[in-house]
């Protein structure tokens, strides 16, 4: 589960120009227009992500205007009134990302900023984007949750929250194939057998339901293109195996990516019975082997210092690579979401999410 808030220390703040009340503090990979005076280098905080959901009368909530709060589809609870979002914004020229508060403003509240899961304690909710089955070409219904038993929810780290790492294998030439992330809807076909002594069990799943597999009307796109893949791999006899791909169509978000017709396009393979995913080249052979569409690539394979050139540090990497993530559509839109990043070894990944995409579409 993404950890919407968490301890963090304040490494650097810098003045923004024609500004006497705000100024920018940096937070790992993120920076974060602040109220002057509030942190200086080397204070801690607590630190709370873009898409961070709080109720207005919430402990965090209260520390914002009340005027502002508004209504929002969250993750957990759908739709929520008098609810604050933390999105990307531009003040004064400069992007922010996310919200900090000094240690000193939770004194008064009886909370515990050493908790284990720090959004849970503090009650932050995580903003998504609403959710329909049928993205207005039909209505698929929902059987019950996204078996998370057997397969994880696809979700990479943003590179903000990684930037030592990822300039560890910058360091190490460390190859990756980098795709385009599509704006599309989440859409997982898996098959599940636990034991040689139970019946496989067939799913279809949104971003975060199973869906019903025996509705005779299959003109949601999820069943619409779910059913033939499903049945793809039952007449390949292949189980313990989950697709996972983006869901695209002229009437899923608005079309952001310009197709023309319902699609999949598959980013990863989910090995059921190890319980780990298949590596960007088997599972590439293995979804053009089905004749299934494979992400747009801009690498096959590639080190970040062959895709980004020469940095000065893990500072320079990260801001270069946030930079890459604006550019084209991988398919007919305007412009792309962002970009992820696959080790070819299946071991470590992560994405960029293009700030002019947040800016426009958040």
């Amino acid at each position: 589960m993404r950890k919407l808030a968490s301890l963090r220390t304040i490494e650097a703040v810098h003045p923004i120009d024609g500004a006497d009340r705000i100024e920018m503090v940096v937070i790992d990979g993120w920076q974060v227009v602040s109220q002057k005076g509030n942190f200086k280098a080397g204070d801690p905080c607590v630190y709370f992500e873009i898409d961070s959901i709080f109720p207005k009368d919430s402990v965090v909530g209260l520390s914002l205007p009340a005027d502002k709060a508004g209504r929002y589809h969250t993750e957990e609870n759908g739709y929520m009134d008098d609810v604050h979002r933390i999105k990307t914004i531009r003040l004064r020229g400069q992007i922010s990302q996310g919200y900090a508060l000094p240690l000193t403003y939770f004194a008064d509240y009886d909370v515990d900023l050493q908790a284990e899961d720090l959004t849970k304690e503090l009650g932050v909710l995580k903003y998504d984007k609403p959710e329909s089955t049928g993205g207005g070409m039909g209505y698929a219904a929902a059987a019950g949750n996204f078996p998370t038993t057997y397969i994880p929810k696809t979700n990479q780290e943003r590179a903000q929250n990684l930037k030592r790492t990822i300039y560890d294998h910058y360091v190490a030439n460390t190859e990756f194939e980098v795709s385009v992330k599509l704006d599309g809807s989440s859409l997982t076909v898996g098959r599940v057998h636990e034991n040689p002594e139970q019946e496989i069990k067939d799913y279809i799943c949104s971003r975060n339901l199973s869906l019903k597999l025996d509705m005779e009307q299959d003109t949601s796109p999820f069943l619409f293109i779910g059913r033939p893949v499903l049945q793809n791999l039952v007449d390949k006899q292949m189980a313990n195996i989950a697709i996972q791909g983006e869901l695209v169509a002229p009437n899923i978000q608005k079309n952001f990516e310009g197709v023309g017709k319902a699609s999949l396009y598959v980013y990863s393979l989910w090995n059921v019975a190890t319980q780990a995913y298949y590596s960007p080249t088997d599972a590439k052979e293995i979804v053009e082997g089905l004749g299934l569409n494979y992400v747009p690539l801009i690498a096959e394979r590639t080190t970040l210092r062959d895709l980004i050139g020469e940095v000065e540090d893990q500072n320079d990497l990260l801001a270069k690579l946030l930079a890459f993530a604006d550019g084209p559509s991988g398919l007919n839109g305007k412009y792309r979401e962002g970009l992820v990043y696959k080790s070819l070894d299946g071991k470590f990944s992560f994405k960029t999410i293009s700030n002019k995409y947040l800016l426009k579409e958040a």
